[in-house]
This record gives C-alpha cells, sequence and structure tokens, in this order.
C-alpha cells in the first residue's frame, strides 16, 4: 500500500509540476530576427513540397522557422505489381525518439492470410532529425528546451532509410540549444509510407506558444478497389488558457477544406493536445472537417490528461475493417492508435 501511495503521490507531483511549466511558458517568445535571415525552413525539396502560410504577419514565426532546416521529402518506389490485401494507418506521437517504431509498424502489419501484403502509413508528431542539415541557429532566435528521452537512436531519416518507407518530414521547431553540429536537432511531424506519396503540402499554423507546422499529402494505395486518399498529420500547442491551441485547429480545418480539391476521402492522424477529450476545442474543430473514427476507443493516450490523440476520417463505417488504441506506449508517452482497410480480394 504505501508503494502505491508514494507512486500516486509522485504522479500528482509530476502532473502539478507540469502544469506549472506550462503555465509559465504559455506565451510565446516573439522574437524579430535582422533582415536577410536565411529560411532554409521554408525550401522546398525537389521542387515538391507547397507552402500554405497564414495570411498574417508573419515575423514572428519566421524566428522560429530560422531555427530549423529544410523539409524532407524522400520517395520510394515500391513495386507496381505486388497490390496489398490492406493498409494499417498509425497515429502516434513518439516523444522524439523515445517511441520503439520498428515494433509498432511490425504490429500493425500483422495479420491476414499467408502472401497477404499490408501497406503501411505512419502520421507521426513528435520526431526528430539531426545533425549538420538542420543548420546552425541564429543568435537569439528562439529555442525551446530539448526532449531526447533515448540516444543514440535513428531520427526520421535514418528511420525511413532503414524500413524503406518513402518520408515526408517537416520541422516545426528546434530540439534544444548546442553548440556542436553532431547534436544540432530539430523536431516536428511526419507521414512515413510504403504506398506512393504525392501532392506534398507544409500547413504551417498560427503561432501560439510554439511554431506547428501540418503535413498534408496524398497516398495512393496498391490495389485496384483502394481510392486514394488525403493525409494530414499535425501536432498542436499545449496551451492551458487563451485559446491558441483551438485557434491552431480551426486555421488547419479551413485550410484543409480550402486545400482538398480533389474531394479525396479524408484521413487525419493528430496529437489533438485535447486535455478535455472529446470534449475539446481542438477535436471539435477537426471533427467538423471529418468526423472522429469510432471505434478507436476512448481512454487516455497519455499518462496524465485525457484522450489527447484522435484519428478523423471521412470514410465511411463500412470502409474501415477496425480501429483499436494499441495498449503499449512502446517507449513513448501517448499511445498508438491504428487503423486498418482491408481491400477485396482481386
Amino acid at each position: 500500500m504505501a508503494s502505491a501511495s508514494s507512486d500516486g503521490l509522485r504522479a500528482r507531483v509530476v502532473t502539478c509540476a507540469a502544469l506549472l511549466a506550462l503555465a509559465l511558458g504559455c506565451a510565446a517568445r516573439r522574437v524579430e530576427l535582422p533582415p536577410g535571415t536565411p529560411l532554409r525552413c521554408l525550401e522546398s525539396p525537389n521542387a515538391q513540397v507547397t507552402w500554405d502560410r497564414p495570411a498574417v504577419d508573419t515575423t514572428a514565426l519566421n524566428a522560429w522557422c530560422a531555427t530549423v532546416g529544410a523539409p524532407v521529402v524522400a520517395v520510394q518506389h515500391p513495386a507496381a505489381d505486388r497490390a496489398i490485401a490492406r493498409l494499417a494507418v498509425v497515429s502516434w506521437n513518439v516523444h522524439v525518439g523515445g517511441g520503439a517504431v520498428d515494433q509498432v509498424a511490425a504490429l500493425a502489419q500483422m495479420g491476414g492470410g499467408p502472401g497477404d501484403e499490408t501497406g503501411l502509413v505512419l502520421l507521426l508528431q513528435e520526431v526528430f532529425r539531426a545533425g549538420a542539415e538542420v543548420g546552425e541557429a541564429p543568435p537569439g532566435a528562439p529555442v525551446p528546451n530539448g526532449i531526447r528521452p533515448q540516444r543514440p537512436a535513428d531520427d526520421v531519416v535514418a528511420l525511413a532509410r532503414r524500413l524503406g518507407l518513402s518520408a515526408f518530414y517537416v520541422p516545426s521547431m528546434r530540439n534544444g540549444r548546442s553548440d556542436e553540429p553532431g547534436e544540432w536537432e530539430d523536431r516536428g511531424t511526419a507521414i512515413l509510407s510504403t504506398e506512393p506519396l504525392s501532392d506534398f503540402i507544409a500547413i504551417e499554423l498560427p503561432l501560439a506558444r510554439q511554431r506547428r507546422v501540418a503535413l498534408m499529402a496524398t497516398v495512393t494505395p496498391r490495389n485496384p478497389a483502394a481510392t486514394p486518399m488525403r493525409l494530414v498529420a499535425t501536432h498542436f500547442d499545449v496551451v492551458l488558457w487563451g485559446g491558441g491551441a483551438v485557434r491552431q485547429a480551426q486555421h488547419l480545418a479551413q485550410r484543409i477544406q480550402a486545400l482538398n480539391t480533389s474531394r479525396l476521402p479524408l484521413l487525419i492522424g493528430a496529437d489533438a493536445n485535447a486535455m478535455s477529450g472529446f470534449s475539446h476545442g481542438t477535436v471539435k474543430a477537426l471533427a467538423g472537417v471529418a468526423p472522429v473514427a469510432r471505434g478507436c476507443g476512448t481512454g487516455r493516450t497519455s499518462p496524465w490528461f485525457a484522450r489527447l490523440d484522435f484519428i478523423f476520417t471521412d470514410m465511411s463505417d463500412s470502409a474501415i475493417s477496425r480501429c483499436e488504441t494499441l495498449d503499449d506506449r512502446y517507449g513513448s508517452d501517448h499511445r498508438p492508435t491504428v487503423l486498418t482497410i482491408d481491400y477485396p480480394a482481386g
């Protein structure tokens, strides 16, 4: 009993400390950089990324943007003559290198009959990229504290290469400050896939406490019965008051509607930082574009707050075979959610 009581007290202390830290850091650090400061963060690798930025003064966003490297688009070319029997979509905050992505990817692709192949899409929040490609942060630019629960760990580029996945990664902010190029890191959101990706859009959100960038891309599953889908991966800010995260979600919802001109089926994976769960404003904003996927679970996805993580989709219930939130966090501080679509044989 004493151990359980001690654990409960420790959890309450950690929660209170986290809330205090958030309360003290709710205001974004707004810095104006000297004119001409390079913004490699807005580059378009191989001319493939379209930038969608808020129609407001971007001075403060530019200051955050200047601390990170360019986006990454690395497209693999899977065998077109090998049809997949199903597609597994994972949405997960991987805690900046803490999550065992290999293990969750393998679990998501299990099942089916002999010879069946399962395609995989990973909508990942809080991934990191390391090395000289990140670049040096300008003096005085806003740099948040680093999150490094496990090092050494594969960054998102190395992870995608090792798993043979196409990758679309856009950093939102720097991951700590270091004078050593070998320790430079940025962190953000990524879409990784075994299936062909195209039409890459980086949607920069209005600044709340920190800079955030949502990703949109089209996936074309390798199955004659499959319809291409418009994917979105996003991670909203943590703001205790002032509505900054809700404004980010409302902006993203409006931009998704404007940018999905092909009207393809929509699937959104979000760390919504919805501390009041399904009733939170960030969830309501995205649910106005696509309903919350049914059957994925209602329990907490983080140790401290309500359900923070959601999948939204406007696909019919009959098109979705199953959706579940896994019981383990697999090294992260969030539980992964896996949605599976089965395709008819032939």
